[in-house]
């Protein structure tokens, strides 16, 4: 499996004709696509789509944050998290969205 597109990515301008909002990746022209679904009402970009633009843009940065987050909470011990059960499941949750996003899950 190949890495995704080096960050950071961007929203492009909308398509008024199209419904549609490009996503952009560091030296590519396009990494995503997020259509409308409401293009039968209107030919622009509602909000849930600019939503939905905004959370792919940010998901190079929020992939890396976590990836850090996760190996820091690892390398406490746990003794000094006192066997905190919430932590160790947020790190289990945290690794588990690593894998899907790396596709090794």
């Amino acid at each position: 499996m190949s890495a995704h597109t080096p960050g950071p990515w961007t929203i492009g301008a909308p398509h008024k004709k199209a419904a549609n909002i490009p996503v952009l990746g560091c030296g590519r022209p396009r990494v995503a696509t997020v259509y409308s679904i409401r293009f039968a009402d209107s030919p622009e970009p509602d909000e849930e789509c600019a939503a939905n633009a905004r959370l792919i843009a940010a998901a190079p940065d929020l992939l890396h944050l976590l990836t850090q987050m996760r190996d820091y909470m690892s390398d406490i011990p746990e003794s000094a998290v006192g066997g905190d059960d919430y932590a160790v499941s947020l790190c289990r949750k945290a690794s588990a969205a690593i894998a899907k996003a790396e596709g090794k899950s």
